[in-house]
């Protein structure tokens, strides 16, 4: 098929202008870039090597790259060109045989996860050095075992189910895959080697990609929540906050008046996984499809990280409604940290995320429109989106209207 030329020209263009903003540490720049430099590839792929690259490459450096973390690889290959090894020698640290190695790594080096200095001479990018990461580590261990397995199902999925979107988080890819009646958190949690993983990943997520929503340029806390706050009160409840990671840094970022509580809640076998919290955070075993305890109730803020993403629109509405008696009205406010996808030129991330959930929990990501409709369907409004940069996590604040 013959290229475009007028499409190439324009999107090197594009490419060119978008790179010089990069020096200034434009984020949105880069972000743009990025979108560029794959419409850019599409455009100078024919549709045969889109199709084998989707076929073939994606699945197959995922797999290489678990050996490669397998066989501790990023211990052993150098930074510096100069000092690059062969095949020979980390085939003697790794116990790998020679001849697998050179085929493992002249892949890695085609997919861009090592450096050739030379004939059978690699040493380390940042990909491979990011790949000794905790993070990462726990991620390619429990993502393809979980998520990726119930992915993989979803053509099946659909065919039997007469292609209607899944909402059902009893019936969806996941207990086809697994062949189970439970819920994916529950099974989760019946597997002990899975529910390590699943700690460890979440943790290590939440450590590396933590949207940072309470800094003073972000979320306007002195503003929306500290201003006005009632004497002795609670200020802010973690919904579904997990160790308390996000209470935590609230409390170590902003100086609290005098009085202010406060509490991390989740159910009770999370809870004991915490840890020491410092005195001012109170712990208090909830499930949020049930209605607030009296302690909990009246608070400025009820905060939730990533859970409406888990659920459909039934059950954050039951959720919702479950919290609302414990709101007063226009004083309390709800705050949803999410990712609000674009309605127009959503990122792969945002549709692969989307994908996902509806595959693990039938759950969903939500546009702007998608909360606002939410929200609204049980008397709430929205009184702000803040974003701080493209691709971050938004806060959406709610209310309850007079």
């Amino acid at each position: 098929m013959p290229i475009n030329i007028d499409r190439v020209t324009k999107l090197t263009e594009e490419l060119s202008q978008n790179t010089q903003l990069l020096a200034e540490g434009n984020e949105k720049s880069r972000l743009k870039l990025l979108l560029i430099s794959y419409k850019l590839t599409q455009a100078l792929e024919n549709p045969q090597e889109t199709f084998w690259k989707l076929w073939m490459l994606d699945s197959i450096t995922r797999i290489v790259v678990q050996v490669a973390s397998d066989l501790k690889l990023p211990e052993y290959l150098p930074d510096e060109p100069d000092k690059a090894v062969g095949s020979a020698e980390l085939a003697e640290k790794t116990g790998a045989e020679q001849a697998l190695l050179t085929r493992l790594l002249n892949h890695l080096a085609a997919s861009g996860f090592v450096e050739e200095a030379g004939p059978d001479l690699f040493y380390a990018n940042i990909l491979m050095r990011h790949l000794s990461t905790k993070a990462i580590q726990d991620g390619s261990e429990f993502y393809p075992r979980t998520m990726g397995k119930a992915v993989s199902v979803l053509p099946q999925y659909l065919a039997e189910h007469g292609y209607r979107d899944p909402t059902d988080e009893l019936d969806c890819p996941w207990q086809k895959a697994f062949d189970t009646k439970l819920h994916s958190f529950e099974y989760i949690q019946k597997d002990p080697d899975l529910a390590r993983l699943f700690k460890h990943a979440v943790l290590s997520q939440n450590q590396v990609r933590r949207t940072h929503w309470e800094d003073h340029d972000f979320y306007p806390v002195q503003e929306r929540l500290l201003s006005g706050l009632k004497p002795n009160s609670v200020l802010m409840v973690d919904v579904g906050g997990g160790i308390g990671l996000d209470l935590t840094i609230f409390h170590d970022s902003h100086p609290l008046p005098v009085g202010a509580r406060l509490i991390l809640q989740d159910v009770d076998s999370v809870l004991k996984t915490t840890g020491d919290l410092t005195p001012s955070i109170e712990k208090i075993p909830h499930d949020f499809f049930q209605e607030q305890p009296p302690s909990s109730k009246g608070a400025r803020a009820y905060f939730f990280h990533r859970v409406f993403h888990d659920w459909s629109d039934d059950k954050c509405r039951e959720i919702l409604l479950a919290l609302k008696p414990a709101m007063v009205p226009v004083y309390s406010k709800v705050l949803l940290l999410e990712t609000v996808v674009p309605s127009q030129g959503a990122t792969w991330l945002n549709t692969a995320a989307d994908l996902v959930m509806m595959c693990g929990l039938a759950g969903r990501e939500r546009t702007e429109t998608g909360f606002k409709d939410l929200l609204e369907s049980v008397g709430m409004e929205i009184t702000g989106i803040y974003t701080r940069s493209p691709g971050e996590e938004s806060i959406i604040e709610a209310i309850v209207p007079e």
